[in-house]
């Protein structure tokens, strides 16, 4: 991946140093300055005030959303909105919480005008690519990873205030941003996959910072070479570069996409003019492309897996001591990447995926943390001196030097009692899964509501 950090013009579809027209006319040529302009309602092209054609959040973030607004005033949704409820359904906190906030939106929707997707339909990002997102478009949503430039849309993932302007009838206020051109060729190997692509755009631009708060637009003859799936796992994964949005060069594939979506009307064609000028460019070789690993902390920090199966001692090493020098707490709640369930050799990996439920308003006994690990055998631990800020950032595994106490024995014994007495449908169901997660979860919304209220 090269990246080169002046403008280049794109002259019969190739980049080139120079063109016969100005940076500034090049500029007004791309398809991120097109959208920017049809939805600035600014006289002003320097400083944007953008309106956008759509919005939508999902349960963590749209009854704070939707509550300032009211507070300030809407009477209704001046366009489209759609509350999705995919983030908040694991009773994470306990009580009602959840089922409150998906009756508020449900009610909001309803009185407001907007669009409720309810929980379990849909996951926020598949429905706006499915129903919302047009070719030429600008969307608007409360979740950072709101991308959908493979389909021709522009959409920016920002904070509630940001969305509770839209619904007041304000406008979205910023710099005209500078265009990267993210120049596509080749095609992918056999084995790689859309997250590859992503990690290693990610780990050439984040830590130097090459395309922050700029927008990212994909053209090149690679892009035909990819399926629309493909183009949406890059673009998605596009936020953790910095860069403020993204648009893509739309075809054939993308046209077939709003057609077996049932809204061939939202296509058209968009590719950057002729002579298009850009601040920047990348040019990824899909061929080049190896599969990629990221490590802690950040997916930036990643490798191919090639070099991590050669040196994966000492990167797991480095990721510890980097944990360490981030959180000191974790000398009480030690980190072993090393150690356990051979898979390389003398290395091994162990992966987690962790499950917490906590209070902070509660005693410490109430901060829950289950790990799945490897064989999927769960274990409930119950970590005392654990600060609030800090039992995030643990990562469990049985050499931790904490206590197992009797809630260890409870979590057996309730456990037992819910695979003899749940009913037998909901056991054949749970058997036919075949999954301690499944399972796991299922019990653990019950013991929540059952016996810590």
């Amino acid at each position: 991946m090269k990246l080169t950090d002046h403008g280049v013009f794109l002259c019969g579809g190739v980049p080139q140093q120079t063109a016969s027209l100005s940076p500034a006319e090049g500029r007004k040529r791309t398809m991120a300055y097109r959208i920017l302009q049809a939805h600035n309602q600014s006289s002003d092209e320097q400083n944007l005030r953008i309106r956008f054609d759509a919005m939508l959040s999902h349960d963590i973030t749209y009854v704070g959303i939707i509550q300032q607004a009211r507070a300030s005033g809407m009477k209704e949704f001046p366009i489209p909105y759609a509350l999705t409820n995919c983030h908040n359904s694991l009773c994470a906190v306990g009580g009602t919480i959840n089922e409150d906030d998906h009756v508020f939106g449900l009610s909001a929707a309803k009185k407001y005008g907007g669009i409720y997707v309810p929980a379990n339909q849909s996951v926020i990002h598949s429905y706006a690519r499915e129903q919302m997102a047009a070719c030429g478009a600008m969307i608007l949503g409360s979740d950072s990873h709101t991308r959908y430039g493979a389909l021709g849309t522009m959409a920016v993932g920002e904070g509630g205030p940001e969305l509770a302007k839209q619904l007041l009838k304000h406008t979205w206020d910023a710099a005209l941003p500078e265009v990267v051109l993210v120049y596509v060729t080749g095609k992918p190997r056999r084995g790689v996959g859309p997250h590859d692509a992503a990690v290693a755009l990610i780990k050439a631009t984040f830590a130097n910072g090459f395309v922050k708060n700029r927008v990212l637009e994909f053209a090149g003859p690679g892009i035909a070479n990819l399926p629309i799936d493909f183009r949406n796992g890059i673009d998605v994964m596009t936020t953790e570069t910095t860069c403020l949005s993204s648009i893509w060069e739309t075809d054939e594939e993308t046209k077939r996409f709003f057609e077996i979506h049932g809204c061939p009307e939202a296509y058209q064609k968009l590719s950057p003019g002729e002579g298009a000028y850009y601040d920047r460019m990348i040019e990824l070789d899909l061929g080049q492309i190896e599969p990629m690993i990221a490590l802690p902390f950040h997916p930036s920090n990643a490798y191919t897996i090639r070099e991590f199966l050669a040196n994966a001692k000492e990167l797991l090493a480095g990721v510890e001591a980097e944990a360490k020098k981030r959180w000191p707490l974790l000398d009480t709640v030690k980190q072993h990447l090393c150690s356990y369930c051979p898979l390389f050799g003398n290395i091994a990996i162990r992966r987690c995926c962790i499950y917490s439920c906590c209070c902070c308003f509660c005693s410490v006994w109430y901060i829950w943390f289950c790990c799945f690990i490897c064989d999927a055998s769960i274990e409930l631990l119950m970590m005392q001196e654990v600060r609030f800020e800090n039992f995030w950032m643990a990562i469990l595994c049985p050499e931790l030097n904490v206590p197992k106490p009797v809630i260890g024995i409870a979590f057996s014994m309730m456990s037992m009692k819910w695979r003899l007495f749940s009913p037998p449908m909901q056991r054949a169901r749970s058997r036919q899964r075949s999954s301690y997660r499944t399972s796991f979860l299922m019990y653990h919304i019950r013991l929540k509501r059952r016996y810590l209220l």
